[in-house]
């Protein structure tokens, strides 16, 4: 004993992990010793053992965890035998000192065959209450995989629906572009068809002062030419009259 107490004895050890779980978990330990692969969860068994499941093990790593996993497991296992063995042996040699007798090797064998099969069977309890903890947490990112794709599901849809709406408003604007471009066409062709129209009229008042003046000028001309005699005539009398 490391503490300097009284030797830790093979059945010390058995009742200090006894006592330290629920009477519950005695039970479960003594299931499991009459069938071996009682409590036990393998992989083949994991309820979503689709596709999906096994790429998202395959991502996350999970087997190569599990690998370490058991490995360092083994490991403490073979340090655990070790410390009870030596344990084991000093007890053994202070009963043989005190009681001065030998002791079967074939018993020893036995117990100690016994004291490892204890000892599996709690680490394969161990083992069972780590792979359910890791079961129920993919069971639980998964979940929350499938949350978060409904949700983007939805906002995908919100998006589709916006994006409905905005194609709807620029047809609107478009047929209204167009309606606009319509009548601006049929106010060109009238404004045109007004500028040809006024061009026709300005064209007959220009003709009609054209002759007006026309006829003026010849009036005028002829006024001026009967002006004209009547001058010679009075030039002619004046003439007269100073001779």
């Amino acid at each position: 004993n490391p503490t300097g107490g009284p030797p830790i004895t093979v059945t010390v050890v058995h009742q200090m992990v006894l006592s330290e779980k629920p009477p519950k978990i005695h039970n479960i330990l003594m299931g499991m010793d009459r069938k071996k692969t009682a409590g036990r969860i393998g992989k083949e068994g994991f309820p979503y053992g689709d596709t999906e499941a096994e790429k998202m093990l395959k991502e996350v790593g999970y087997d190569e965890a599990y690998r370490r996993y058991l490995e360092r497991k083994e490991q403490e296992i073979d340090v655990i035998l070790e410390v009870l063995e030596v344990q084991t042996l000093n007890e053994r040699i202070e009963e043989f000192e005190k009681k001065k007798m030998v002791k079967d090797l074939s018993h020893l064998a036995a117990e100690k065959l016994e004291l490892r099969e204890e000892i599996r069977r709690m680490n394969s309890y161990v083992l069972d209450l780590e792979w359910g903890r890791n079961q129920h947490i993919f069971i639980r990112e998964q979940q929350k995989l499938k949350d978060n794709r409904l949700e983007m599901h939805s906002e995908d849809q919100k998006t589709s629906d916006e994006s409905l709406a905005n194609d709807a408003k620029i047809d609107d604007l478009e047929k209204r572009l167009k309606e606009k471009e319509r009548e601006n066409e049929e106010l060109k062709v009238s404004i045109r068809n007004m500028i040809v129209s006024d061009r026709d009229a300005f064209k007959m008042v220009d003709n009609h002062y054209k002759l007006k003046i026309e006829e003026e000028k010849k009036m005028n001309s002829d006024r001026i030419d009967e002006l004209t005699a009547q001058m010679e005539k009075l030039t002619k009398c004046v003439e007269k009259l100073m001779k």
